[in-house]
């Protein structure tokens, strides 16, 4: 009996020893992938951390990844307080209302603190800026370049600069940036003083909302935007919720054959000539805030449709942002865009795969009657969207 007993014994003992070396072998950078990829994933992430004890530290850091700072506060926790070691594994940080960079010889205490604390946080890779105001004399936005060599997502919401070159230059440093969030952005003068640096080589997306101070100041951007690459699958994303129809069309034009995927209120769709969209489009998504589907509505749809090339489009996207039910939905309307988008032969559509529509769930069946041929060629989706 008792031989038995150390054989299993011994079994299990060398089965551990194959194991548990295994994982301690891990490369660190490994490790770190798995803690980066699991961020999200609390629950998974605390397991992980429990089953392997050298995770422990590692994982408690990357469990507090987001972090906010109000320079509203009166009180601000001091530099010390954000460790070095404890700054790296901060992910993502919002700043509000940041203060002015110090100047020289001046004794503003609540700005010496944010930015002895700002700098340290050299790992982020989302930057949030809210009630920030680049207007003094000099580069004062340089004072940002420490955390921003890895930053791929950058959301302002009301940022003022002086020059629109200026804005241009903030955004060049940030060299991975990919996505671009603009809420209430506002410039002193529309004029370009200078040529703008090209913008970050790997941007593919613009989110742009509220409004644009001045209005002309967009036609820098067209100039900013076309200096981007060209590739042979196009792959910008625009995401258009300006009440400013007007700020849209340079846009357009300075991205041309980039955009592959377009989204505005179905209102702006008008203001949109055929000469301004140089690009097959791969995907439109038409918002609205009125709780209906009307023939007005579906008619704007299909005169967006004929003034632009839609041999590319797999998706059509029509959201219904509404609080509650719709108020009506127009059945022959319906049928009008079921046959433009799906009618046999297809001549105009013929990559279409995709006809989604996001409302609430008292019109999910309407939608299925009234779209018949998309329904057969089971491209209709139907996305729910619960009452708030």
């Amino acid at each position: 009996m008792f031989p038995r007993l150390r054989r299993d014994h011994s079994a299990r003992m060398s089965s551990r020893v194959v194991e548990q070396p295994y994982i301690n072998k891990l490369p660190q950078e490994v490790v770190e992938s798995i803690i980066d990829l699991l961020a999200n994933e609390r629950g998974a992430l605390k397991s992980c951390a429990l089953v392997q004890r050298s995770w422990l530290s590692r994982a408690r850091h990357h469990l507090h990844r987001e972090l906010t700072i109000d320079c509203g506060n009166h009180v601000l926790p001091t530099p010390e307080y954000y460790s070095t070691g404890a700054a790296e594994h901060i992910r993502s940080l919002k700043l509000i209302a940041p203060p002015q960079p110090p100047v020289p010889g001046a004794s503003d205490a609540k700005a010496r603190t944010v930015w002895a604390i700002v700098p340290r946080f050299t790992a982020l890779r989302s930057l949030t800026l809210i009630f920030s105001n680049w207007t003094a004399p000099g580069k004062s936005y340089e004072w940002l370049r420490p955390v921003t060599r890895h930053i791929t997502h950058l959301n302002l919401v009301f940022a003022s600069f002086v020059h629109a070159v200026d804005f241009f230059r903030f955004l060049a440093m940030f060299p991975e940036l990919e996505s671009l969030a603009m809420t209430n952005v506002s410039f002193g003068t529309a004029a370009l003083t200078a040529i703008p640096p090209p913008p970050p080589h790997g941007l593919r997306e613009l989110l742009v909302r509220g409004h644009i101070v001045p209005p002309d100041v967009t036609r820098a951007f067209a100039l900013w935007l076309c200096q981007l690459p060209r590739l042979v699958v196009p792959q910008f994303s625009l995401k258009w919720e300006v009440g400013q129809p007007e700020c849209l069309v340079p846009i357009l034009d300075g991205l041309g054959p980039r955009l592959a995927h377009l989204e505005l209120p179905l209102w702006s769709a008008q203001h949109v000539p055929s000469e301004v969209v140089k690009t097959a489009l791969h995907s439109v998504t038409f918002t609205s805030h009125i709780p209906e589907i009307g023939a007005s509505d579906v008619a704007e749809i299909l005169a967006f449709l004929a003034r632009v090339a839609t041999n590319e489009l797999r998706t059509l996207t029509y959201d219904v942002r509404t609080t509650g039910p719709l108020d009506r939905v127009d059945a022959s309307a319906l049928g009008d865009l079921d046959a433009v988008l799906c009618a046999t032969p297809h001549t105009r559509f013929p990559n279409l795969e995709t006809v989604r529509f996001r409302v609430p769930a008292d019109v999910a069946e309407k939608l299925a009657k009234g779209l018949p041929r998309a329904s057969r060629r089971r491209a209709l989706v139907v996305d729910v969207v619960k009452h708030t």
